[in-house]
């Protein structure tokens, strides 16, 4: 029994239209891989974004505070050049650790860095300005009585913070350093830490 031209034609649109199909499904994958790798770069450089904003607004604060011990005369007075202040945050409450070698003022019986006057006390005053920050840590760099730096960890602590942005030189010279993971504001492990000014990735 002989095919109608009508039928033949009807099977050879059909093939195609197979063929097409299956052509478009195997090119998904590579589309979905592809969609996927741009979302996940995005969403890290979005954590990334938002960790140094962090750093930032800490760094404003703490300036500020500074600034309002200068104003009343209690200037930072250090036997050492660099000083590390490290803030761990539990549940908004900041715990302050510093060396004794730096203080405010002469005897530092004022103003000081750990006390309950949300005024001159600067674990009180950046627990009450800084109340979206509820969990983790941050370090504050000091290089000759100046707020040089901030490096902050959203819901980590100390040890999440790289060893590099403990050298002087890193926040008065270079502003780079060779970052963990293989990007500015990547450390070990693929923990986000954010720093103001920006630290950079040595060789970007």
């Amino acid at each position: 029994m002989k095919m109608s031209k009508k039928i033949l034609c009807a099977i050879a649109s059909a093939t195609m239209l197979l063929t097409l199909n299956a052509c478009t499904n195997q090119s998904k994958p590579e589309q979905s891989s592809s969609s996927s790798s741009v979302a996940d770069d995005y969403a890290l450089q979005s954590k990334i974004t938002s960790a140094n904003i962090l750093a930032s607004d800490i760094k404003t604060q703490a300036t500020e505070f500074l600034l309002s011990a200068y104003s009343d005369k209690n200037t930072l007075k250090a036997t050492e050049k660099f000083v590390v202040v490290g803030c761990r945050v539990d549940d908004g409450k900041w715990t302050v650790t510093v060396s004794d070698n730096i203080q405010f003022g002469e005897k530092g019986d004022k103003w000081r860095w750990t006390g309950d006057d949300k005024e001159t006390c600067f674990d009180s005053f950046m627990a009450d300005v800084m109340v979206d920050f509820k969990q983790g840590y941050a370090e504050i760099y000091i290089i000759d009585g100046k707020l040089s730096g901030v490096a902050t960890v959203n819901g980590g602590s100390s040890s999440d913070i790289p060893e590099a942005l403990r050298n002087e030189k890193t926040w008065s010279d270079s502003g780079e350093i060779n970052w963990q993971g293989g990007k500015a504001g990547v450390g070990d492990n693929g923990v986000i830490i954010g720093t103001s000014p920006t630290i950079t990735h040595k060789g970007n």
